[in-house]
């Protein structure tokens, strides 16, 4: 990880309070791993190049891992079309028709109803979702926040099954070609001023500010003196 990369990280971790931390994070430079060290994703298909994962209807990724009830999943994403439905994230390890998908132009939390946002076709959107303790899911786009629904039966909770990305349990039928650029996970939920910032770095909530300077000034300060150590 090189010294830009470590400052982004870092921006990420520090949008966060101490009830919530930045658990798995996947930029798809030439591989499917967690640049934290988690687990890698399982491609079902698709094809990963240079900062992007690229995937034909239903050749989305798998994550072995329980996410339980309360999340927040961030990712930047594309389709190719937009159809009736096409799945986003599936919450029941490919068990159950129940999930986030894109419906027309909108999201949807199937079957709540409600459509929120809007999409275009192979147009990069900026997708935020939170599941919290009181059950309510919170949508957002581009950071901003375009929808809550209460999930009263649970179709959002994890509930110990693995989560799958642009997969549909009814395989082809409910699934669309399209492109990745990331997927980053945080163990609870963010708040809406913590999910703008990851949108716009620049409006990192205090004292997350103050204390990114502070981290950077030290790694600035540890590239200096391996340059120097290199030198010598």
């Amino acid at each position: 990880m090189n010294f830009r990369s470590i400052l982004t990280t870092l921006a990420l971790c520090l949008t966060l309070d101490a009830r919530a931390a930045l658990i798995h994070q996947y930029e798809f430079n030439g591989n499917l791993a967690d640049t934290l060290g988690g687990p890698s994703l399982v491609a079902n298909g698709g094809k990963v190049g240079a900062g992007r994962y690229d995937f034909a209807a239903n050749q989305g990724l798998r994550l072995h891992e329980n996410l339980g009830a309360t999340y927040t999943i961030d990712m930047r994403f594309r389709f190719d079309t937009l159809g009736t439905w096409q799945k986003v994230v599936d919450f029941s390890g490919l068990l159950s028709d129940y999930g986030f998908y894109t419906s027309g132009s909108g999201y949807s939390l199937y079957n709540y109803g409600g459509s929120y946002g809007h999409l275009k076709e192979k147009q990069d959107t900026h997708l935020t979702l939170t599941r919290g303790t009181d059950a309510a899911v919170r949508i957002y786009q581009d950071g901003v926040l375009v929808g809550t629904v209460a999930d009263k039966q649970g179709y959002a909770d994890f509930a110990g099954h693995d989560a799958n990305f642009f997969r549909d349990d009814r395989g082809l039928n409910e699934a669309a070609a399209g492109s990745l650029d990331f997927i980053r996970i945080y163990d609870n939920v963010l708040t809406q001023a913590q999910v703008y910032a990851l949108v716009d770095p620049s409006q990192v909530p205090e004292p997350a500010s103050g204390a990114l300077m502070v981290m950077g000034l030290s790694l600035l300060g540890l590239s200096v003196a391996q340059g120097r150590r290199q030198r010598q």
